[in-house]
């Protein structure tokens, strides 16, 4: 690899890893929310709410563990501990994908294509936990 590449590698790896730490709101407002409710009865569409909640919270784990596992390997990546070869094989067993023949910069550019899906899951989170407190807040 040569240099710049290994530089774009590093900037790329640090970036994921800590948009990817942003994950650690979800040990904030899922005890929050639940404490909340403890004591409330909810109807089917606070129900639904509550499940959709729930369910960005499963997909924004996920997208958060995704864009870690991409941060380690662009930074394996740039340190030479593995080639593209060795990546490619790695996502192939982990997710499924084949990404053979991509060259760098598309795997880069895949890469902050996913902060962008990560995103609207986080603000539909945070939408949805601010929206549930302040019902809850209303009602009591």
């Amino acid at each position: 690899m040569i240099p710049q590449e290994i530089n774009e590698c590093n900037i790329a790896s640090v970036v994921l890893k800590e948009i990817s730490m942003l994950v650690l709101l979800l040990f904030l407002t899922i005890p929050i929310t639940f404490m909340q409710i403890q004591n409330h009865s909810l109807n089917s569409i606070e129900n639904l709410v509550l499940i959709l909640f729930i369910f960005t919270s499963l997909i924004l784990g996920f997208k958060s563990w995704h864009l870690h596992f991409d941060a380690l390997l662009l930074k394996n990546l740039a340190k030479g501990k593995f080639d593209t070869l060795d990546i490619d094989n790695a996502i192939y067993r982990v997710f499924g994908k084949k990404i053979e023949h991509k060259n760098f910069n598309d795997r880069i550019q895949a890469c902050y294509k996913q902060i962008s899906s990560y995103c609207i899951c986080l603000i539909l989170h945070t939408f949805l936990f601010v929206g549930i407190n302040l019902w809850l807040l209303i009602h009591l």
